[in-house]
């Protein structure tokens, strides 16, 4: 049972959608007395361990086996979307260098990635990292969480690893 069906029936006119999606009908005047509600419920009922955000990764992989071939079978396991999601790897510790923030405000990180310094080394984007960005020191090692994707720049094929977390400061 979706929780706005036990926490306020009695509020909204209908109800509908699917396990991904709360749809549900109310008069604008009962939108507050529906948040309180659903607060409370959430407050009675979820821990801190509830809220804390997780991944699922699918397994550990070492940067030294990664390669284009190795992209682009995982790009054919597509399309990816909620009933298949795209794979999730981890590896670490790594080495960091040309670390940088983009975008307008600053909320993404750019940088590349190896095992060793001699490489080779992987271009990766974090999209919404940017703070994260702040542990991630240039000759330090990171533990990274990220996706295996074929990006063509210009024409050309190249990997990129796209980070869905990543935990600077290690040894």
């Amino acid at each position: 049972t979706p929780l706005y069906s036990s926490a306020a029936s009695d509020v909204y006119k209908r109800q509908g959608g699917h396990a991904m999606a709360a749809g549900l009908q109310l008069n604008a005047r009962e939108v507050e007395q529906l948040r309180e509600r659903l607060n409370a419920v959430a407050e009675a009922q979820l821990t801190e361990e509830d809220l804390r955000p997780r991944l699922m990764v699918d397994a550990q992989l070492p940067l030294s086996e990664i390669s284009l071939e190795l992209a682009e079978q995982l790009g054919q396991l597509g399309p990816f979307g909620e009933g298949n999601p795209e794979p999730l790897f981890c590896c670490g510790p790594v080495l960091i260098r040309e670390m940088r923030r983009m975008g307008a405000e600053r909320t993404h990180v750019a940088f590349r990635a190896a095992e060793a310094a001699q490489g080779p080394w992987w271009d990766c984007v974090g999209f919404g990292l940017g703070e994260r960005g702040e542990s991630l020191t240039e000759g330090e090692r990171a533990a990274l969480c990220f996706r295996v994707r074929v990006d063509v720049w210009n024409g050309t094929p190249r990997v990129r690893l796209f980070v869905a977390d990543a935990k600077g400061g290690l040894r």
